[in-house]
């Protein structure tokens, strides 16, 4: 037995590849060959991984051809064998582009930290694809050193490829670079405030946990940390800002089922059910806030915005009162509360409350629009007027405005200024049905009965 087991093994000798021969062919092609021959050459010896391949691969990287020094790298990298550390870090200086890219990339691979310092030096390269591929190497060593220039990188390289490239391998490093990743949270940058988001909750350290939150990175502070009332709150809060405000409910719902007491989850989930129309849901998300923080003025003046939808203007002016005893100089408080008083027909007081709101805000072109409404109802056209031109000198596209200022101007008598401010109005908003009507009484005063009629017809079109 011990004999036929010898002679196989014989046999199987003689019938194996060749491999120590075939390395030593290509490594005389890598020597001899013409270009083609030696780029083929250093990519095959690369595949093979022999050792024996170590020294020629390391002359190439000397070859005349660039093409054929960055393969040699790659193929060092490939091979792993520390002793190519030293020359393909001299191979970072190439007058080459791609050979010093090659390089980098090789030295990560390698997986030696004393390429480093070397690496850190090449981050600062002209060439993008050089800073990038070392950024990359940086990451594969994980050397805390590296943390400093990538975060640099990340915030300040021009070419966007890097910043992202610098981010990922701050990742790689992991714990030690949290610091700075929190740091790349603040910037302007969207692409890269995202990458380093996902990338701390990839690290998974609890310190992001607040900084993330405070970046309005709600999903990945979520994804750190499930638990968090305040993550989830500010996700209830993103999600309304996007108009989802079912999602944003469900969201404001866990962040309650984490801390009932939680005022912010209360406040967000009154405005997004307000949003959906539901305002007696509204007033009692409101209700709930405001018994967890009766100093919270903004949740006083929503609430009255929810009674004042539902008709109930006495108890709305209530809820402004209190805001405004809260807070007397909350311009959106005074404005609403003039809101209420005008539906009740108490237009002088709704006048001082809005004059209130103008002293707090004068750039508000809905106040002056609004005050306008009021003058108006007492039939002070000439203030009326004053005040949609204010409006309109405020924000030049307030249809609504234009339509009021005609309506004003038609009860003047003055009935040509007021189809010009009409026109306006359909210029700005062609399906702005009131604007339509409006148009065709004053047409109609002026006995241009046809082109009243036309007017009229457009608005019935539209729905009025």
């Amino acid at each position: 037995m011990t004999k036929l087991i010898l002679a196989l093994m014989i046999l199987m000798a003689l019938t194996a590849p060749a491999v120590s021969d075939e390395v030593d062919d290509l490594v005389l092609d890598l020597k001899y060959g013409q270009a083609d021959v030696r780029a083929a050459a250093a990519i095959s010896l690369g595949g093979i991984g022999d050792p024996r391949a170590v020294d020629p691969l390391i002359v190439a990287l000397e070859d005349e051809d660039e093409l054929i020094r960055s393969l040699a790298a790659a193929s060092l990298g490939e091979v792993g064998d520390p002793r190519a550390v030293g020359p393909l870090i001299a191979a970072l200086k190439d007058d080459d582009a791609g050979v010093r890219a090659g390089a980098a990339t090789a030295l990560g691979e390698i997986g030696d930290v004393g390429a480093v310092d070397s690496l850190i030096v090449a981050v600062r390269d002209e060439d993008w694809s050089v800073r990038l591929r070392s950024a990359e190497a940086l990451g594969r060593l994980g050397d805390s050193r590296a943390v400093e220039p990538l975060a640099y990188l990340a915030s300040k390289d021009e070419d966007a490829r890097v910043c992202e490239g610098a981010v990922k391998a701050l990742g790689e490093i992991g714990r030690p670079a949290v610091d700075a990743l929190v740091d790349l949270l603040k910037l302007d940058d969207l692409e890269v405030r995202g990458m380093a988001a996902s990338t701390l909750a990839d690290i998974g350290d609890l310190r992001a946990v607040d900084p993330l939150i405070e970046a309005h990175e709600y999903d990945e502070a979520i994804r750190l940390e499930n638990g968090s009332a305040l993550a989830w709150a500010g996700r209830g809060l993103a999600l309304y800002g996007q108009g989802r405000y079912e999602e944003a409910i469900l969201s404001f719902d866990a962040a309650i089922r984490l801390d009932n007491e939680s005022a912010l989850a209360w406040v967000g989930k009154g405005l997004a059910l307000y949003d959906l129309k539901r305002y007696d849901e509204a007033i009692l998300a409101y209700d709930e806030a405001i018994r967890l923080d009766p100093e919270d003025a903004y949740a006083q003046n929503n609430k009255g915005v929810a009674l004042r939808d539902l008709g109930r203007y006495d108890e709305a002016i209530l809820a402004y009162d209190e805001a405004i005893r809260l807070e007397p100089e909350y311009p959106d408080a005074w404005y609403n509360k003039g809101i209420a008083l005008r539906n009740l027909g108490r237009c002088d007081e709704a006048i001082e409350a809005y004059d209130v709101a103008i002293r707090l805000d004068p750039e508000d072109a809905d106040v002056w629009n609004n005050r306008g409404v009021a003058l108006y109802d007492l039939k002070r056209y000439d203030e009326a007027i004053s005040a949609y031109d204010e409006a309109i000198s405020l924000d030049p596209g307030y249809a609504q405005a234009w339509n009021n200022r005609g309506v004003a101007l038609y009860y003047q008598g003055e009935y040509d200024e007021a189809i010009l401010a009409y026109d306006e109005a359909i210029r700005l908003n062609p399906g702005y049905a009131h604007a339509w009507k409006n148009k065709g009484a004053s047409l109609q005063a002026l006995g241009r009965s046809a082109e009243a009629e036309a007017a009229y017809a457009k608005s019935r079109e539209l729905g009025l």
